[in-house]
């Protein structure tokens, strides 16, 4: 399922909410990361734990293992420049805590890649399109986890999402 918002950090609020991610809870998001990717986490009072990267944008395993606690819910996976990262790993530490991968694909949009589709891995990716094609508004939010239960909350016509 696509949703189309007029920004990407709104299909962020939408998604954390559709995958019940709570007040207090932690969203563990690398350390090189856009402000506004940031604004919707903190309007739902969800904590933040900085991850290390290395010098070529790859996450340091060790440092996000020492941050992972049991408040841990979702892990952000950031294809920095369009340049996919190693998706393998991010879904095994995923299943082994067994919590949510969100796939951040500000500059990229859909293509296909040697290890897989971009915006087909995390159980819920974010796009930007307005960053990539010179629009003034534009963000999406693919489901890749669909639970027909929770699709509801996608539909914000009578909701206090902004």
């Amino acid at each position: 399922m696509i949703y189309y918002y007029n920004y990407a950090r709104t299909a962020l609020k939408i998604g954390l909410i559709y995958l019940n991610i709570k007040p207090n809870d932690t969203i563990l998001i690398p350390e090189y990361i856009c402000e506004a990717f940031i604004q919707p986490i903190n309007d739902l009072g969800i904590k933040i734990k900085y991850f290390q990267l290395d010098n070529e944008l790859n996450p340091i395993w060790k440092n996000i293992i020492d941050l992972t606690d049991s408040n841990v819910k979702c892990i952000v996976m950031l294809n920095y420049f369009g340049i996919k990262q190693n998706s393998f790993d991010f879904k095994k530490y995923c299943k082994s805590y067994n919590i949510y991968l969100i796939e951040d694909n500000a500059h990229t949009y859909f293509c296909n890649t040697l290890n897989g589709d971009i915006g087909n891995i995390g159980d819920i990716s974010i796009f930007s399109p307005r960053k990539l094609l010179g629009l003034k508004y534009g963000g999406v939010l693919k489901i890749n986890n669909k639970n027909k239960s929770k699709l509801e909350i996608l539909d914000v016509s009578n909701s206090n999402v902004k």
